[in-house]
Order: structure tokens, then C-alpha cells, then sequence
């Protein structure tokens, strides 16, 4: 073997080398990526049910219920109701502080004590009520399990 042929060989290893951890990093950035995405569209399929089954349980009789299980990602902790709910806690104080400002919301998801969504569900206040109470479950791995009943112009949310 020639001289130069040698010392070119550790050359294209090296360009080899970079080249494929190149393609690692941004593979796995892509993959990042895509759980992501896929955990924020699970969250929004899962508000869209919640939304579609207080409507359902508005249009039934008077003190109707249904019990529901909803499967949000498991990042999600905490999620704080603003109506009229029984079985929750109130919010920490900087969960509370989170939400006082977002008046156009009835539905705050938390990981941690850090506000990643909110959500705005019809059906869910009582018109004639004077004060909003806001109430928060704990999440089991992403999981929530609810009553939904018809108090005749209004959902209400009593957590199992």
C-alpha cells in the first residue's frame, strides 16, 4: 500500500464519524419531535371528548349522570375546572396566581405547577351563580375519572 493511500484512510473514518453523529443527533431531535406532537394532539383529542360529552350530558334530562374516563398524557399532573365541581382541591398558590388572569378559560392543565394548557368548555358555569369556584384533580398518570351530571342549566363535574 502507498504512502498516501494510508494516511487517507483515517481521514474518511473521521468524515464517516462526523457525518454519522450528525445524522444521530438530528434523528433523534426529529423523534423528540414527533412524542411531542403526538402527546399535545392526544391532550386535544381528549379536551374535545371531555367538551363533547358535557354537551351530551346538557342535552339529557335533569339529573342525569355519566361516569367518564379520560386519558390525557401522562406529563399532565394537575387539571383545575373553573364551574361548579365537587371532590377537588383548590389550586396552590401558583396555580391560583396562573389562573386568575384567564378569564376566557374554564379548564387549566398543569405539570407540575407550570401552566402547559387551558381550554374554554361551554356548559360548565352556572349562569346564576355569583362566584366561580375553581377546583383541581390530581391526574394518575394522565388518567381522570369524573361524574357528569345535568343540574338543569349546567354541567357539573364530581371527581371518583
Amino acid at each position: 500500500m502507498k504512502k498516501a493511500q494510508v494516511t487517507a484512510l483515517p481521514i474518511s473514518y473521521i468524515f464517516i464519524a462526523v457525518i454519522a453523529a450528525i445524522i444521530l443527533i438530528f434523528g433523534a431531535k426529529v423523534i423528540k419531535d414527533f412524542y411531542s406532537l403526538s402527546e399535545k394532539a392526544q391532550t386535544k383529542k381528549e379536551l374535545q371528548n371531555l367538551q363533547n360529552d358535557i354537551k351530551r350530558v346538557y342535552y339529557l334530562s335533569k339529573d342525569s349522570s355519566q361516569s367518564m374516563t379520560y386519558q390525557f398524557s401522562a406529563t399532565i399532573s394537575e387539571i383545575c375546572f373553573a364551574g361548579n365541581l365537587e371532590g377537588g382541591k383548590n389550586p396552590n398558590s401558583k396555580q391560583e396566581e396562573l389562573i386568575k388572569g384567564l378569564k376566557d378559560s374554564n379548564i387549566f392543565l398543569f405539570q407540575l405547577s407550570n401552566l402547559i394548557g387551558k381550554e374554554n368548555i361551554d356548559y360548565l358555569k352556572d349562569p346564576e351563580a355569583t362566584s366561580e369556584s375553581i377546583q383541581c384533580f390530581s391526574t394518575q398518570d394522565g388518567r381522570l375519572n369524573i361524574i357528569l351530571t345535568n343540574n338543569g342549566n349546567y354541567v357539573s363535574l364530581i371527581k371518583v
